[in-house]
C-alpha cells in the first residue's frame, strides 16, 4: 500500500458512517481552494456517498475565481448561513481552524483538515493531513483522486490544474516533484481552452482604478518595494499586485497592503527560494494581527476595531524596514504623480527657453 493509499484509507475511515460534511475554505478563496473543495467533496461523495456543502465568508472578488467557479457549476453557502453543528463532518480545506483567513467559530470542532500551509501550532483533527513540502493543496486531492481510482472529469482535472498552476506561478514558484507529477498528470485530461478562458476573465473599470491606485501608492526602498491600495472593493488585488509588483527589476521583496471593511490586509512576496515570507509576516503583525504562508508568499490581517488605518500602515511598515535595516532609507516614488510629471514637464520647458542659441 502507498503512502497516499494509507492516507485516503484513514480519511475514509473518519468519514465512515456520515452522510454530509461541511468543508470550509478561505473567506476569500483562490483557485487553489477552489478546485481542492470540489475535489474532496466528490471524493468522499464517490467513496462514502456523503453529500458535500463548500462554504467560506465573504465574496469571490478575482474575475478569475468567480471564471472557475461558474466553470465548475459550484455554489458556495456563506458560512453566517449554516450551522456547522448541523453536519455529521467539519473540515477545512487549504485553511486551518486556527487560521484567520477563515470565519470557523473559534470553538468548531473540525473532523478533517487538509492543507500545505504551514501550521499555526499544532492543528487538532481526527484526520489532519498538512504537507507544506507541496506547492498547492490541488496537488494533495489529485493525488488522493487517484489513489482511490475515483474518475477525473474534464472539469476536475481543469480546475486542479489551476489550482497547482496559480498556486506555484506555472511550477516556479515552491514547487516539488509531487506538484509537477500533479501537473503532468492531470495536463493530459485538462480542457486548455477552457483554462485559458478562466485565466482570461473580463474585469470591470473597478479593477484599474485599483491598479491605478496601487501604482500610485507603491515605493521604493532599495531592493524592496512597499504598496498601498487604499481602501478597495478588490481584497484580492492586494495579492495580484504583490505579484505583479516583484516582477520590478532589483527587487528582493514586495509588501502590499490596503484595507477592506474593518481590516487590514497584507501580502508579502519575495523572489528568493529561502526568503522565509511567513517568518518576516508575522514579525510584523505581532501582538496586533496574524499572518502565515511560505517561503516565497505570505499573507497577513490587522483588525483595525476603530483604529486608524494610518497608524496600522505606519506600524506595520516600519516593522517590516527595519527588518531589512531600511528604516533610514528615503522611499523613491515607482511612478509619478500627474503634479510630478507636470512639474518635470515645466522644469523641462524652462530649460529649453534658456538654453543658448
Amino acid at each position: 500500500m502507498t503512502q497516499d493509499e494509507e492516507r485516503l484509507a484513514k480519511l475514509l475511515q473518519v468519514a465512515d458512517g456520515a452522510s454530509s460534511v461541511l468543508i470550509v475554505i478561505q473567506d476569500m478563496p483562490d483557485p487553489d481552494a477552489i478546485a481542492s473543495a470540489e475535489a474532496l467533496s466528490r471524493l468522499l461523495l464517490g467513496c462514502c456517498g456523503i453529500v458535500g456543502t463548500v462554504a467560506h465568508q465573504g465574496i469571490v472578488a478575482r474575475a478569475e475565481n468567480r471564471g472557475l467557479v461558474r466553470y465548475l457549476n459550484m455554489s458556495l453557502a456563506q458560512l453566517s448561513d449554516v450551522n456547522p453543528a448541523a453536519f455529521d463532518l467539519l473540515a477545512t480545506v487549504d485553511t486551518q481552524p486556527s487560521f484567520t483567513n477563515n470565519s470557523l467559530p473559534p470553538d468548531a470542532k473540525c473532523d478533517i483538515i487538509i492543507d500545505h500551509h504551514t501550521p499555526d501550532g499544532s492543528p487538532r483533527a481526527r484526520f489532519t493531513d498538512i504537507r507544506p513540502e507541496c506547492g498547492a493543496t490541488s496537488t494533495i486531492l489529485a493525488r488522493y483522486l487517484q489513489a482511490a481510482g475515483t474518475p477525473i472529469d474534464v472539469h476536475m482535472a481543469t480546475a486542479l490544474l489551476y489550482g497547482i498552476k496559480s498556486d506555484t506561478q506555472d511550477l516556479g514558484r515552491e514547487s516539488t516533484r509531487a506538484d509537477t507529477d500533479a501537473y503532468v498528470f492531470l495536463y493530459m485530461m485538462a480542457d486548455r481552452t477552457a483554462l485559458s478562458r478562466i485565466e482570461h476573465e473580463s474585469v470591470p473599470p473597478g479593477y484599474f482604478q485599483t491598479l491605478h491606485a496601487a501604482l500610485e501608492g507603491s515605493y521604493v526602498y532599495d531592493h524592496v518595494l512597499v504598496c498601498c491600495t487604499g481602501d478597495t472593493e478588490w481584497p484580492e488585488m492586494i495579492a495580484e499586485v504583490s505579484d505583479l509588483l516583484l516582477r520590478l527589476e532589483g527587487i528582493d521583496y514586495v509588501l502590499c497592503y490596503g484595507t477592506s471593511g474593518s481590516e487590514m490586509l497584507l501580502s508579502l512576496r519575495t523572489s528568493k527560494a529561502r526568503g522565509k515570507a511567513y517568518d518576516v509576516i508575522r514579525k510584523m503583525v505581532a501582538g496586533i494581527g496574524s499572518g502565515g504562508g511560505h517561503e516565497m508568499i505570505a499573507g497577513g490581517q490587522v483588525s483595525l476595531d476603530g483604529a486608524a488605518p494610518e497608524d496600522a500602515a505606519e506600524m506595520i511598515v516600519m516593522r517590516f524596514l527595519e527588518h531589512f535595516h531600511l528604516a533610514d532609507r528615503q522611499p523613491v516614488r515607482l511612478v509619478r504623480t500627474e503634479e510630478e510629471s507636470d512639474g518635470i514637464s515645466r522644469a523641462a520647458a524652462k530649460t529649453e527657453e534658456v538654453r543658448p542659441e
